[in-house]
């Protein structure tokens, strides 16, 4: 890895401290995901749901699964449901004309039909004492179960059953076989996998007599009311009854027995001739939906009841009756479709199974994806703490694009399903908490190298001054007094001076830090000039003013030595400072002779605290002078010496300036001059 991706090397306690917090949440983790609470199990079906859209299906689907529908047309046109079963009977015989391989019946015929004639006249003979004459009417009007069941034994019928749950379950007492062998490999507790049922709606006898056999209808949506999976096979006294589906599938195999196992790994799987069909820990087998809608052949009721089909359409079929209509609530919430009828439910598993089309969802994926929470967790802690922000970003995308791409790749080529969402989610979750502490202790350690440079600047400050100091015998005094001075002001302003005036709190920071160095250009002043006991000649004056631009060079070059920018230097301040708070508002002043607000305000603020403050400090050519003669001479020479509106300030900050020359007085009654220029005649 190159040095642009590799970040320097936190401490060692700070990266054993995050490496044992990364594994403690990582364990923490993983455990929930193993626990597959609720939330996690959603997000997993969400995925699902996505891959199974745009997975492509088999290309070589099967075509020999036909649906008779009994649709809202059919309804309309031979009345509502249920119909007499001697139309179902007419309708199965010219279906059986056509030699189908197999029929199921997705309807549960649990009582005998009313519509009967034969039933009808056993009601009124009872209740009203009233007989029917029913002996010129046909039988298959008469008695349509025996109509029905014999059109049933003439073809190979499955009929639909349904299981009950639950203690208060209501059930028949019909004897069902199960009617497919089915034998339960090692380990023997592989029978307790699939669910118990309590109770069983089944056909009345006679038709159950009939049919070649029965095969449940149930399924049962997830919690989010979709239906993904379906039972295979059940329980019930002790047997295991297969579905109307499976049931129709080994028919159409040939096959009357099916064995499940379970491998090492704790994965249970059907095994049914040549076909394996993998099922979940409940003992469900996953369904992979291929489209929206009806995806197989169907026939509306009332066309094969009206003779608009003919029989060869049947031939070597795997016939499914079922219903679409709404008002029989057969339709389901399936990944690909939010009402798909449960007869559409049927044939999709039983086309699974002819094509071997199956999804697998081992036990031991849990632990896998527990282990891979764990992994995803430590890697994004490591990576946080190895890799710099750009190696960080460039790895963020790999993994969010590996972790889904893989788990989409095993669901096409291998057909098993492993969950991405959760692991994908928590390495970039652990990804950004990680990278947001990151940033946060990076944030702490430039705030601590902030306060270094400014305690390393506010030091190159006092260093620059107390170097002033030494050239020139003025008490710091003059330094403490003349920073409070320009701070007042300053802040007065900020709140009630015009806009041009008002400095933001770091800008009055800066200007109060930097105004100590207003006279270090006093260090190349000749002694002297400089600590000269009285008045300067015009000559040396001349050699004086040179402080400003002696002062000035010097903070330039700091500046352009230091690298830092000339809009972000603390020295910007200083410059201003040195060079022009000897500048006049009328223009008189030096060492360019500035007029107005072409003096900066730095300077034009330190000109009144310098002014002030030499007026009443005491020099061995003068005596200092009241507060109140200082504070005539500074407001008289507004529009002249100083700029009118910090004049104003001034005005109205006479107690704080007296306040502060009290508080910060010199000690020492000597003082050498500091610059006769600080002198105003009255």
């Amino acid at each position: 890895m190159g040095k642009t991706l590799l970040r320097d090397k936190q401490t060692p306690l700070w990266n054993t401290t995050v490496l044992v917090i990364g594994w403690l949440a990582g364990l923490l983790i993983a455990t929930v995901v193993y626990l597959q609470v609720e939330p996690l199990q959603q997000l997993e079906r969400l995925s699902y749901d996505f891959f199974l859209r745009y997975r492509s299906p088999p290309l070589d689907q099967p075509k020999d699964i036909l649906l008779i529908d009994i649709d809202e047309s059919s309804l309309a046109q031979y009345g509502q449901w249920p119909w007499p079963r001697y139309l179902l009977a007419r309708m199965l015989a010219r279906v059986n004309h056509g030699n189908p391989q197999v029929v199921g019946m997705d309807i549960i015929f649990g009582e005998h039909d009313r519509a009967a004639l034969a039933n009808v006249q056993q009601s009124l003979e009872k209740s009203h004492n009233v007989k029917l004459m029913l002996s010129n009417l046909p039988d298959e009007i008469v008695h349509t179960d025996l109509a029905l069941g014999k059109e049933l034994r003439k073809s190979p019928s499955y009929l639909g059953a349904m299981f009950l749950f639950g203690e208060d379950s209501v059930k028949n007492d019909v004897s069902v076989a199960p009617g497919l062998g089915v034998v339960v490999l090692q380990p023997s507790h592989v029978a307790d996998l699939f669910t118990t049922a309590s109770g069983l709606v089944a056909p009345v006898p006679l038709l159950l007599e009939a049919a070649r056999g029965v095969g449940f209808v149930n399924v049962l949506p997830d919690t989010d009311g979709v239906l993904r999976r379906v039972p295979l096979l059940l329980r019930y006294k002790q047997e295991l009854y297969p579905s109307l589906a499976l049931r129709m599938a080994c028919e159409a195999l040939g096959e009357n027995m099916v064995l499940v196992e379970q491998n090492m790994l704790g994965e249970t799987s059907l095994q049914l001739g040549a076909f394996s069909l993998p099922l979940d820990e409940q003992g469900y087998f996953l369904v992979p939906f291929t489209g929206n809608g009806t995806t197989h052949e169907t026939i509306k009721a009332k066309d094969i009841l009206n003779g608009a089909v003919a029989p060869l359409v049947f031939t070597d079929k795997i016939v499914l009756v079922g219903s679409s209509a709404n008002g029989l609530l057969d339709t389901h919430a399936t990944p690909m479709d939010w009402s798909l009828p449960g007869v559409e439910v049927h044939a999709a598993t039983i086309a699974a199974i002819l094509h071997n089309d199956t999804i697998a969802e081992p036990g031991w994926i849990k632990s896998a994806q527990a282990l891979f929470a764990f992994l995803a967790v430590i890697s994004a802690v490591i990576v946080g703490l190895r890799f710099s922000t750009l190696g960080a970003a460039s790895i963020l995308p790999i993994g969010f694009i590996t972790i889904p791409l893989c788990s989409f790749l095993l669901f096409v080529f291998v057909h098993v399903f492993v969950a991405p969402t959760t692991v994908l989610i928590i390495f970039v979750s652990t990804f950004i908490l990680v990278a947001l502490v990151r940033f946060r202790s990076e944030e702490l350690a430039e705030q601590r190298r902030e306060r270094d440079l400014i305690a390393a600047r506010d030091c190159a400050i006092v260093a620059l001054a107390s170097l002033t100091e030494t050239r020139d015998t003025e008490t710091g005094g003059h330094v403490l007094r003349t920073q409070h001075y320009i701070q007042a002001l300053a802040q007065h302003l900020a709140v009630h001076g015009p806009q041009e005036y008002r400095l933001a709190p770091q800008e009055i920071e800066m200007l109060v830090k930097s105004s100590p160095l207003h006279d270090v250009g006093k260090v190349g002043v000749r002694d002297s000039v400089l600590l000269k006991p009285g008045r300067l000649t015009e000559e040396e004056f001349e050699e004086m003013k040179m402080h400003t631009i002696y002062g000035n060079t010097a903070l330039v070059k700091a500046e352009i030595a230091s690298g830092i920018p000339h809009s972000a230097s603390f020295l910007k301040t200083a410059q201003e400072i040195s060079l022009t708070h000897h500048e006049r508002w009328d223009g008189s002043g030096y060492p360019n002779g500035l007029e107005g607000k072409e003096i900066p305000l730095s300077g034009r603020l330190m000109a009144v605290a310098d002014v002030y403050d030499a007026l009443i400090s005491k020099r061995v050519y003068k005596s200092a002078m009241s507060h109140a003669e200082a504070a005539k001479i500074i407001r008289n020479c507004a529009h002249t010496h100083f700029d009118p509106v910090i004049v104003q300030a001034f005005k109205a900050l006479e107690h704080v300036f007296q306040d502060i020359a009290r508080q910060f007085a010199d000690n020492d009654a000597g003082a050498s001059q500091p610059d006769s220029s600080n002198e105003i005649s009255t």
